[in-house]
């Protein structure tokens, strides 16, 4: 099984910013989130997880591990998307209708793309279930990195539209590998 959960809430979520690769930390809420995911989940059986480099993810995921008290593997393919020249800006400095469609490159050359960010999710996770098909997994990272790995088990929209699939800070969603 893999489990995945989006880092808790930072003050750029809460201003509406393009974080990307800026390293911030968890603002309250996001601690109190990431304590509320840990209690809520704190009989899951998580064998190991994976976390994005980023100080976000790293303090959502040892909050969470202080009840599973499991191996942690940071993994730089589970770093947010580079929204490069946008990064920090407001989301509406971008079209979403664009920048969040698998199928349009509009910002290529200004931000990395969807096609270049689940290309290094979707080659990481065929690592991991080559590896861990039988063990529990837990994936904490970001918005775009939960987006690249919902299509690697859902496939991508026919129409590239990706926007809805926002991931809710600190919840944990689940996927089965195909065996």
């Amino acid at each position: 099984m893999l489990y995945f959960v989006r880092h808790g809430q930072t003050n750029h979520n809460l201003n509406k910013l393009l974080a990307g690769r800026c390293d911030i930390e968890l603002n309250e809420t996001g601690i109190k989130q990431a304590k509320q995911t840990a209690l809520k989940y704190k009989d899951l059986k998580i064998d190991v997880i994976y976390c994005s480099p980023l100080t976000r993810a790293r303090q959502t995921c040892n909050i969470i591990n202080e009840e599973h008290k499991c191996r942690v593997i940071i993994k730089e393919e589970l770093i947010e998307r580079d929204f490069g020249v946008y990064e920090s800006k407001d989301y509406s400095s971008v079209n979403g209708e664009l920048c969040w469609n698998y199928y349009q490159d509009a910002y290529a050359g200004e931000m990395e793309t969807l096609k270049e960010v689940f290309k290094r999710v979707y080659k990481l996770l065929d690592q991991i279930k080559e590896r861990a098909i039988d063990e529990n997994i837990l994936i904490v990272a970001h918005n775009d990195i939960g987006r690249a790995i919902h299509c690697y088990f859902n496939g991508i929209p026919s129409d590239g539209n990706l926007l809805n699939l926002s991931m809710p800070n600190g919840e944990i969603l689940k996927y089965e590998w195909n065996k």
